[in-house]
């Protein structure tokens, strides 16, 4: 995924509406801004997510 996907992913996981509950990073390939952007929406006490 690229950086904007990345970006798109933390948005979504901070939003109150989000229902995101597992995301597969298996075969991701992270660099230091994807992995910031995923742990600043997983922060978030909006964030669902119970399987990474």
């Amino acid at each position: 995924a690229t950086d904007l996907s990345w970006a798109l992913i933390a948005s979504t996981l901070r939003s109150p509406d989000n229902q995101i509950r597992e995301i597969d990073i298996e075969k991701a390939a992270f660099n230091y801004i994807n992995l910031n952007l995923l742990s600043f929406g997983m922060r978030s006490p909006n964030c669902k997510v119970e399987i990474l």
